[in-house]
């Protein structure tokens, strides 16, 4: 069974100037029923168990004029 779905995900969180992108590891859970029973089962997101970002730090980016 494949499950998709589009929409905004919002991580806040706060780094020193210069640091690197920690690790942030997904986990998500589908909860729901099946034949009348509560289930919950793992998922993978787009077959990735972690992803890396970090906001914009002035030390090491600068805005541009692309849009």
């Amino acid at each position: 069974m494949t499950l998709s779905a589009t929409g905004t995900l919002i991580l806040r969180f706060a780094l020193p100037a210069s640091s690197l992108a920690p690790p942030f590891l997904v986990n998500l859970r589908w909860r729901g029923t099946r034949d009348g029973k509560p289930v919950i089962q793992n998922l993978d997101v787009a077959s990735h168990r972690e992803i890396r970002c970090r906001p914009f730090d002035a030390s090491r980016d600068f805005p541009t004029n692309l849009s």
